[in-house]
């Protein structure tokens, strides 16, 4: 079997508010307003397949899916019934592997008829093609009857404290009809989010100087919200922040893993932050040619010269060789 403990773990902490407000809307007494059906009324359907679009292909997805039910051709939030049979604000969540379910923790459950199916998915972590595992998002509180299309997914702080935000979790999307009672589950997910992948060299190959104590990266222009039902994108004023780690060897500095990033508007601006062990702090700053793109990844290889070189503007910047998916920044002529 597959191992996704860890997806789990983090998929029920971002539904945690929602399940605790089902434990005060799921259960029945005759004094509630209670939507309680019997449990013999309730399909509980299966999954075709669940593929993710890379592009030009497709292939099937792994890792955690959440299913919200919405009114026919609408954006409207219908809920999912419980074990007892009463509808809340609690949604469907699978295991999925290789396309298929490999543990429904808790599975759809409607009557027969026709819904909209939104799909938020959690793509299992690669071991040889890692993603950055200090994220966080926000997702926003649920009740029966909400318009999912109103409601956001924001980023979120590591802290009061900071202006600046965390990178986010590789998710995917979807919206397919159903006939519940006739037809599978089944949706093409696309990434809704943007990779990107850094890597910080001297200049001529040498080690990193041994004066740096720590390096953090800042891409700014970032949306600061996905649109809960579409996925759309909105808001492009907020800076995400992550540190680099230095290899064993010493000769460059990485985030080891893809960091993930609600897309950007054009030329997000990127910062280096570089502590000295001596307590000085140096920037070098570059806009990226294009904008980060929901499903594309891009590899950003990143040249520092002498820190201590005579300081200049950033006339001396050049960015080269774009191509879809890999940028080069030369900072070997000057600081700031």
């Amino acid at each position: 079997g597959i191992n996704l403990n860890k997806h789990l773990v983090i998929m029920n902490k971002l539904v945690f508010s929602t399940l605790l407000l089902s434990l005060f809307l799921g259960s029945c007494s005759k004094d509630d307003d209670c939507h309680c059906v019997n449990n013999d009324d309730l399909i509980s359907p299966e999954l075709a397949e669940m593929m993710v679009s890379t592009g030009t292909s497709t292939t099937s997805f792994t890792g955690v899916l959440m299913v919200y039910p919405c009114v026919e051709d609408s954006s409207l939030y219908y809920g999912n019934y419980s074990g007892n049979g009463s509808l809340g604000p609690f949604n469907a969540t699978y295991t999925i592997k290789d396309g298929s379910i490999y543990k429904a923790s808790i599975p759809v459950r409607l009557p027969l008829g026709d819904y909209n199916f939104l799909y938020w998915g959690l793509a299992k972590n690669s071991q040889t093609d890692s993603v950055y595992d200090e994220a966080a998002i926000r997702e926003p509180g649920l009740r029966l009857g909400a318009d999912l299309s109103e409601l956001y997914m924001t980023l979120r702080k590591d802290n009061y404290q900071d202006t600046t935000y965390m990178p986010v979790y590789d998710f995917l999307h979807a919206v397919n009809p159903i006939k519940v009672g006739t037809e599978k589950m089944q949706a093409t997910l696309k990434h809704v989010v943007a990779g990107l992948k850094i890597t910080l060299t001297n200049k001529d190959g040498d080690k990193m100087n041994p004066s740096i104590a720590s390096a953090r990266i800042l891409i700014g222009n970032i949306a600061s919200q996905l649109d809960y039902y579409t996925a759309e994108p909105s808001d492009f004023t907020k800076t995400i922040e992550f540190p680099l780690s230095m290899s064993a060897d010493s000769l460059f500095m990485s985030a080891n893993s893809t960091v993930m990033v609600f897309p950007s508007a054009d030329n997000p601006p990127l910062t280096i932050l570089l502590t000295l062990k001596n307590g000085q702090e140096k920037h070098f700053s570059k806009p990226l040619t294009n904008a980060l793109v929901a499903g594309n990844r891009l590899t950003l290889n990143i040249t520092l010269g002498e820190l201590y070189s005579e300081e200049t503007s950033s006339d001396g910047f050049e960015v080269e060789n774009w191509t879809e998916t890999t940028e080069n920044i030369d900072f070997s002529t000057s600081a700031s």
